[in-house]
């Protein structure tokens, strides 16, 4: 997940965070296109009504968001990094 500032948090299959290793890196960001507020949903659910489902509209390139045709690679030391920087050149 990433903020405004372009700080991110980083996750794997397990969670947040990561073990030490090499990795190939993926990429995703997403805008929602009709966003519906918690309260929305809410109303429609207890009238009884359908909850239209969210649509999304990728903001990446394609080739970031699998790992066979991203080619950001990353090491982790053991120590962990908490200084990553991820640099989309597309």
């Amino acid at each position: 997940m990433s903020e405004t500032n372009g700080t991110f948090s980083l996750r794997t299959y397990a969670g947040s965070g990561t073990y030490p290793g090499d990795y190939t890196v993926t990429v995703s960001k997403e805008e929602i296109l009709n966003p519906i507020s918690p309260e929305e949903v809410e109303r429609l659910e207890a009238e009884g009504k359908e909850v239209p489902t969210q649509q999304t509209r990728s903001l990446l390139p394609a080739k970031y968001r699998a790992k066979t045709t991203s080619d950001l690679k990353f090491t982790i030391p053991a120590g962990g990094d908490r200084n990553l920087r991820i640099e989309l050149t597309d």
